[in-house]
């Protein structure tokens, strides 16, 4: 899929939106915009903190922002 352009950017984003941390995507060779990425991985990121502050605090297992979520997210 090399075809992937910047009208992916609110699909994709949408469809991490519904995923698990697990899952991620790689856009390499692909021709879309490093804004387009950009906006992905701070997207990501914030989602990421968002879900972070959503969850009960543990003490014994505090909670650990991933300051690379969104490149692992969304590979390039």
């Amino acid at each position: 899929m090399n075809e992937i352009t910047d009208d992916i950017r609110e699909p994709l984003y949408n469809l991490l939106k519904r995923t698990n941390e697990e899952f991620g995507v790689t856009l390499s060779g692909n021709p879309i915009s490093k804004e387009s990425l950009d906006f992905l991985h701070r997207t990501v990121y914030d989602l990421h903190i968002t879900r972070l502050n959503s969850q009960p605090s543990d003490p014994n297992n505090p909670a650990q922002v991933d300051h690379n979520i969104g490149l692992k997210r969304v590979a390039y």
